[in-house]
C-alpha cells in the first residue's frame, strides 16, 4: 500500500478510498509557452517527429498533451508540442494535472514503459492494417514495417523452425546460408574467418560473446575465391 492511499484510508477510518482524479483542467495553449520537463529522458528523432506531423495533418488532435500545473512542466507530449511548434502551430490541446515533484518524475519514468508493457496480437493488427493507409510517406512507411513485422512473426509461430522465404529481407539483397550439420557450419566459420566476439549490448557482469552474422561482401568473396 502507498503511503498516499495509507493517509487517505487512515483520514476515512480505514474504509475503501476510490482513485482520486488529477486532473484539474484543460486549455489549448500556444506551444512555446511550454516548458519541456528537464528530467524528460526519452528523445525524439525527426523521423519520429515527421511520422507524428503525418498523423496530425491526416487526423488532427486526438489527444492532449500532459501538464502539471504545480511545476509548469510537461509529463507527456514532448514530441507532438515540438512538432506543433516547428509547424507554426497556434495553439496546442493541454491537459493539466495536479501532482507532487516526486509524483511527476514517478509519470515521468513510467508512462510510457507501462504503455510499451502491451502485448501484441499479430493476427488482429494485419487485419486492422488491411484496412488503414495513408497518404503521408512517413506514416505510410510505419505502417508497412508494422505490417512486416506482423507478417513475419505470425511467420515464425506457423514455421517455429524458421523458413526461408524472398520476404525476409525484401528491401535489400542477401544470401541466407543454411547448415543441416555441424561439420559444415564449422567449416564455413573457418572459411568465412568469423569470430566470436562481445554482443554490443551485453551487461552485468557475464557478458555474451558469439559469431558475427552480419558481414561486409568483398572480404568473403575474397577469401572463397582463396579457398578454391
Amino acid at each position: 500500500m502507498t503511503r498516499r492511499r495509507a493517509l487517505c484510508e487512515a483520514a476515512n477510518g480505514g474504509a475503501f478510498v476510490a482513485i482520486e482524479n488529477r486532473i484539474i483542467g484543460e486549455s489549448d495553449v500556444a506551444p512555446e509557452d511550454l516548458t519541456g520537463n528537464p528530467h524528460n529522458w526519452r528523445t525524439h528523432s525527426q523521423a519520429q517527429r515527421d511520422v507524428i506531423a503525418g498523423g496530425l495533418e491526416e487526423v488532427g488532435w486526438v489527444q492532449r498533451v500532459i501538464v502539471n500545473q504545480r511545476t509548469g512542466h510537461l509529463v507527456d507530449g514532448h514530441a507532438r508540442v515540438a512538432v506543433a511548434e516547428q509547424r507554426g502551430e497556434p495553439t496546442i490541446p493541454v491537459l493539466y494535472i495536479d501532482v507532487s515533484e516526486e509524483e511527476e518524475h514517478l509519470l515521468l519514468a513510467s508512462l510510457d514503459p507501462i504503455a510499451a508493457m502491451a502485448g501484441e496480437d499479430h493476427e488482429a493488427l494485419a487485419r486492422l492494417l488491411a484496412g488503414v493507409s495513408s497518404e503521408d510517406s512517413a506514416l505510410a512507411a510505419l505502417l508497412d514495417g508494422l505490417g512486416d513485422e506482423a507478417a513475419a512473426a505470425m511467420r515464425e509461430v506457423d514455421h517455429p523452425e524458421a523458413e526461408i522465404t524472398p520476404l525476409m529481407m525484401e528491401r535489400a539483397d542477401y544470401v541466407v546460408l543454411v547448415f543441416d550439420n555441424e561439420l559444415d557450419w564449422i567449416a564455413a566459420v573457418d572459411t568465412l574467418g568469423l569470430k566470436r566476439v562481445k554482443a554490443p549490448n551485453s551487461r552485468g557482469r557475464s557478458p555474451k560473446y558469439g559469431l558475427g552474422r552480419v558481414l561486409p561482401g568483398a572480404p568473403i568473396v575474397q577469401r572463397l575465391n582463396a579457398a578454391q
